[in-house]
């Protein structure tokens, strides 16, 4: 027995070499190595922490190393309203996950990042400067918890994604927004200062008409922002006119997603006709399902907004309209 063990060992260390990389050796595999990466890569599905995770890393040095290599996106949650001590060493502990080399020597592959943080922002301070140097992030999502979003937080955010020349999608959904949280983000898009970012979510936000037209006049000044998600939120279709000038002005929005608001028939026939006339957009998401709209249209008057867009729509309109 401890013959076998031994010749195992030498097995592992044959094939895994001293910089982290994995290598066949002189012994046969049961499987071959590409093959049981593929397992583990199928079995942890690429997200750290998860029971998947450390179960898998936990069976030996060399597939520990390889469910290393295969996490590339990170959760982090702490539902409770104030850090603590057990928040802070988890915090430090995702930030070894968001360094260039992790504790095993093994380069880091993240590309997104999920947090959500607890009342007091301690925790994501811890964070900053890691997520400001992770040169593979594309995907950053921040969420805290008792929706208390304030303007030292937003700062912190965009000075973030300002740093982080990589980072291509923003997503703040479910935070608490108001006029005031809504001219500061204006603002940072206005300032062009965030030429990397291609896609800014704010979905379930408690935006509303006016505040929604405040961050449209930031964002169509951003040559590079394609995509706007504002799904369940409260826009009604008050001041529509200044809606659908804003729209019809932007030259560099490809996909608005309106869905689940409270808009009315005539105020989504007017967005509608506003896209189809941008000329620029590609599509356009204003679903109202019967199911989970705030403001139920009538079938009729789905009917009739169909046969608009039929009307409205020739051969040289590039664009797609989900109602």
């Amino acid at each position: 027995m401890g013959n076998k063990s031994s010749k195992y060992n030498r097995y592992l260390k044959n094939l895994i070499k001293e910089d982290g990389d994995l290598q066949q050796s002189q012994y046969t595999c049961s499987l071959p190595l590409d093959s049981i990466k593929k397992i583990i890569d199928y079995a942890i599905g690429g997200i750290y922490p998860s029971f998947y995770y450390s179960n898998i890393s936990r069976v030996c040095k060399l597939w520990c190393k390889l469910s290393i290599k295969s996490v590339h996106a990170i959760f982090y949650n702490f539902p409770y309203l104030y850090d603590t001590n057990r928040v802070v060493y988890g915090c430090k502990l995702i930030g070894r996950w968001l360094k260039p080399l992790n504790h095993f020597q093994i380069h880091n592959n993240i590309d997104s990042v999920n947090l959500r943080l607890g009342f007091d922002p301690y925790g994501f301070v811890l964070l900053t400067e890691e997520l400001e140097n992770l040169a593979t992030l594309k995907s950053l999502s921040i969420q805290f918890y008792g929706k208390n979003m304030t303007t030292e937080k937003l700062d912190s955010i965009f000075g973030t994604v300002q740093k982080n020349k990589t980072i291509r999608k923003l997503d703040l959904s479910d935070n608490l927004f108001n006029t005031v949280l809504c001219l500061n983000v204006s603002s940072h898009f206005e300032s062009q200062l965030i030429p990397n970012l291609r896609e800014f979510h704010l979905a379930n936000c408690r935006v509303n008409s006016h505040q929604f037209n405040s961050l449209l006049r930031g964002f169509i000044l951003c040559p590079n922002l394609f995509a706007i998600n504002f799904t369940r939120n409260q826009i009604d279709g008050q001041d529509i006119e200044t809606t659908t000038t804003l729209i019809g002005n932007s030259q560099y929005l490809k996909i608005i997603d309106l869905s689940m608001n409270y808009f009315s028939a005539s105020s989504i026939q007017s967005i509608i006709s506003a896209c189809i006339q941008n000329k620029h957009i590609r599509k356009l998401n204003i679903l109202q399902s019967t199911k989970y709209s705030k403001n139920v249209i009538t079938h009729q008057e789905l009917e009739t907004i169909k046969f608009d867009i039929q009307y409205q729509l020739k051969p040289s309109n590039n664009i797609k309209i989900f109602i």
